[in-house]
């Protein structure tokens, strides 16, 4: 401890024996009640105040460093800013830069001959950091440049960010309550009675909710401890759950869209529909960025695309058949919008540090997101009443229709 601490300069020492002793003894008496206060540093973190003065040596480096790493030193006296990079105690100093600090958790310090006393406070849960703070799988958006939780946070302080804001707080609570409100009315809003096929019913509720489920935990989850690696696998659950309510979840919409044609007409749709689902999974798991997601879904929306082509030419939809095409057309294209957006970067690029909190494009995003799911449940709901009213009329049509029928009962 020799090392790090020398006693304060005593001023210029006179000549005479009486000068000397005065001062020696000053420099004692100082010098025991640092050592006090270093020695009783443990117990009294958020109450004594510790005493540091200049080093003898430079700053150890970063991964020398065990619980504080100091992040600025000012370069005429001993004035130093330290944050804690475990998010359990932080150490400022009122004197240094400013732009280096948490202004909620710093204590004022101060400066005695040349000493500063630096207050050792608790940190506060919500210690927010800065985009520069966090690991570089984290540095998605270069537009949102504070706001971020610390990084490699425990489980329980995950769920504890539920409590405070910071930047994911939108993003989190968007889809968090979407799934409460629409587990617990959509079942309810179907008309169970009158459908004939409630394994379709079925996978627009699961495809209504499962991105919302994903993207939930990977949003609340994504500075956990795990690292990197635990962030991929987040981030995997996350696309699964996009890819379920992009395949599965229009599987109504496909079939209403075709039920209507010959048997090859609509083995032929719905097949390659499923075969690129699959492809879909994969390219969008492996994907590297938010445009090669978007590309991975992009076969499934142009089999969606020809199905709504073959809608229009057979079902009429102005006389109550199938799905009014509003919700046809807003349950593509909204949530098409919020993920432009999102790979874009629009408004933040323009804004920049502006809307790190809200009003950014992810948040637009999954704001877009709750509002296409609410329109594909619409449409499913009016093709499912519509599939009851003429489902004898198609079994009796073709033999081999019936047997389709008995699969999406």
């Amino acid at each position: 401890m020799n090392s790090d601490f020398r006693e304060d300069e005593m001023g210029e020492f006179g000549s005479t024996t009486s000068l000397l002793a005065s001062s020696l003894l000053t420099s004692f008496r100082s010098s025991r009640n640092d050592w006090k206060n270093l020695l009783r540093f443990p117990l009294t973190l958020s109450t004594s105040p510790t005493i540091l003065t200049k080093r003898k040596a430079p700053l150890p480096a970063q991964d020398e460093m065990n619980e504080f790493q100091f992040e600025q030193c000012c370069d005429d006296v001993d004035k130093c800013a330290c944050l804690s990079r475990k998010n359990s105690y932080t150490i400022n100093d009122d004197n240094c830069n400013r732009n280096n600090r948490n202004e909620d958790s710093i204590s004022n310090s101060e400066y005695n001959n040349g000493t500063s006393t630096c207050n050792k406070v608790k940190a506060v849960p919500y210690n927010l950091v800065k985009f520069s703070d966090v690991p570089a799988y984290l540095q998605f958006n270069q537009y949102v440049l504070t706001g971020y939780r610390p990084p490699n946070l425990s489980f329980l302080g995950c769920i504890k960010s539920l409590a405070y804001l910071h930047n994911e707080t939108v993003n989190i609570l968007t889809h968090v309550i979407s799934v409460v409100i629409f587990g617990i009315l959509m079942p309810s809003l179907i008309p169970w009675n009158e459908v004939r096929h409630p394994l379709l019913a079925y996978t627009v509720i699961i495809g209504s909710i499962s991105s919302w489920v994903g993207s939930s935990i990977y949003h609340l989850f994504m500075n956990y401890e795990g690292g990197e690696k635990f962030y991929t696998t987040l981030l995997q659950w996350d696309v699964t759950g996009i890819w379920v309510t992009q395949a599965v979840g229009a599987a109504t919409t496909i079939y209403t869209s075709v039920v209507l044609y010959d048997d090859w007409v609509r083995i032929l749709l719905i097949s390659t529909y499923i075969l690129l689902s699959l492809f879909a999974l994969r390219d969008s798991l492996l994907a590297r960025c938010a445009w090669s997601r978007i590309l991975g879904f992009g076969s499934l929306f142009l089999v969606r695309m020809v199905a709504f082509v073959l809608r229009l030419a057979a079902v009429d939809s102005a006389n109550g058949e199938g799905s009014p095409l509003i919700h046809i057309v807003a349950q593509e294209v909204i949530p098409i919008i919020g993920s432009l957006l999102s790979a874009t970067r629009v408004p933040e690029r323009w804004f920049p540090g502006r809307l790190d909190y809200g009003f950014n494009s992810h948040n637009l995003m999954h704001v877009l997101v709750v509002v296409g799911a609410f329109h594909m449940h619409a449409a499913a709901r009016a093709d499912l009443l519509w599939l009851a009213r003429v489902e004898e009329e198609i079994m009796t049509i073709s033999p081999s229709r019936r047997m389709q029928s008995l699969l999406f009962t």
